[in-house]
Formats: C-alpha cells, sequence, structure tokens
C-alpha cells in the first residue's frame, strides 16, 4: 500500500517531469541565440537577487546612533516650546458689545433680510468650535451650498516649531472706531483701483483721490512699500 507521503513524492516528481518538459519544449521552438538567452537569464536571475546594491553610509553619526540623536533633538525642541508657555489672546470686545453680532465674523452663514447673522447660527458655530467636535460642526447651518473651508484648522496640531496658539495677533480695531472705518475706506479704495497698474500711479486720478482721501482721516494706519521709482510722493506711504 502507497502511504501519503509516497503520493506527495510522485505528485512532485510529476510536477517536475512537466515542467522539464515544458521548458524543453520552449526552449526547441526558438532559434539558438534566443535559446542561450533565456537559459542565461533564467540562471543569473537568482544571482541578482541574491545580491542587491547597498549604499554606504558615511557621517558622525549612523543606525541606532542617528535615530538617538534625532529623538532627543525633538525631545528637546518640544521641552522649549513648553517652556514658552501659553500666551494671551486679547479681543477687542466687539462680539459683547454687539449682540447682534454684526462687527463678528459669520461668513457662511444664514442671515435675515437686512444682513445680520441668524443668532442660532452663530451660537451653534460658536458651540463647535468650543467642543472640537466634528458632529457639531457637521451641525453648523448654512446660508447656501457653499461649505466652510476648513473651520477645524484651529483644532489641529503642528510637528513642528510651536504650538500655533502660541503666536499671538493683535486684535483687529474696535468697530466703532476711527482705525476701522479708515481700513473700510481702504478697502472700497483698493475695489475701485484693482485694474490699475501700480506703475501707472503716478498718472492716475483716480489713484490721487484715493491717496488725498486716505490722508485726510484721522487714523488711518499704513505700511511703508515701494512700488517703483516713477511714483509721486506720498503715494508709496499712503496707498501700497
Amino acid at each position: 500500500m502507497r502511504t501519503q507521503d509516497d503520493l506527495t513524492d510522485q505528485t512532485r516528481a510529476n510536477a517536475e517531469a512537466d515542467t522539464a518538459l515544458s521548458r524543453r519544449s520552449f526552449l526547441g521552438g526558438m532559434g539558438g541565440a534566443a535559446a542561450a538567452a533565456a537559459v542565461g537569464a533564467v540562471a543569473l536571475e537568482p544571482l541578482v537577487r541574491a545580491t542587491p546594491a547597498r549604499a554606504v553610509e558615511l557621517g558622525p553619526a549612523i543606525g541606532f546612533s542617528r535615530l538617538d540623536a534625532a529623538y532627543q533633538s525633538r525631545l528637546d525642541r518640544a521641552a522649549r516650546m513648553y517652556a514658552e508657555g501659553s500666551p494671551a489672546h486679547p479681543s477687542n470686545g466687539d462680539e459683547a458689545a454687539y449682540g447682534s453680532r454684526i462687527a463678528s465674523y459669520s461668513k457662511g452663514l444664514p442671515h435675515d433680510a437686512i444682513g445680520q447673522v441668524v443668532p442660532a447660527a452663530y451660537d451653534a458655530m460658536r458651540a463647535a468650535l468650543a467642543s472640537g467636535n466634528p458632529a457639531d460642526f457637521e451641525a453648523i447651518p448654512l446660508g447656501g451650498a457653499r461649505r466652510l473651508t476648513n473651520p477645524q484648522a484651529g483644532l489641529a496640531f503642528d510637528t513642528e516649531g510651536n504650538d500655533p496658539h502660541q503666536f499671538v495677533l493683535a486684535p483687529p480695531p474696535r468697530f466703532a472706531s476711527a482705525e476701522e472705518a479708515g481700513e473700510e475706506v481702504e478697502l472700497y479704495w483698493m475695489a475701485l483701483l484693482r485694474d490699475t497698474r501700480f506703475t501707472d500711479y503716478d498718472r492716475s486720478v483716480l489713484a490721487r483721490r484715493a491717496v488725498a482721501e486716505l490722508s485726510s482721516l484721522s487714523d488711518f494706519q499704513y505700511e511703508v512699500c515701494s512700488i517703483g521709482s516713477a511714483a509721486p510722493s506720498g503715494v508709496a506711504e499712503n496707498f501700497c
């Protein structure tokens, strides 16, 4: 009686015979040069796989020494970040001053007939920002089909440098301040001058009118910049 091992050996022998026959049939149908090339490729393939090319590392620290140094570097930077503490983020007080939220960000939310944000929608946005729960963000009512653009960005952690919450921006000017009024005037002039090139400001009547009005404001904050040597005196400083 044949055992299971005998059957296994016979099956293996049959498979090897079939493979050899198929190989001979394949090579027999090829030309001499092609057959030799095929045999050479089959013979060399295991050798190529067995000796892969490997780069030689050079440097003061390689392998785990480098890994340990990288790990310690990240620990040191995290310690420096934490040591700087968490700064205060001042507010201009407009949200508390205006119950209608006319001075607060409400872009993308539903608004009433006179342009004021729907209170329930604004409150839903604040609740989502406070909780950080993705479901709360999905529940924010929208004023149309356009969705909010990454409202959860402030909740993300950064793997480089300080935490984003450690950077402080000065609060914007109060809604009822002269500085805010100056910014509004500047924005309207920017819209009117959108199609005027900076290099044409010295010849633009519209640009000179903008400079004159902005310079007459009681509290217009501006940055000094350069728009080219052709600009007339005062233009670069008051309107850039």
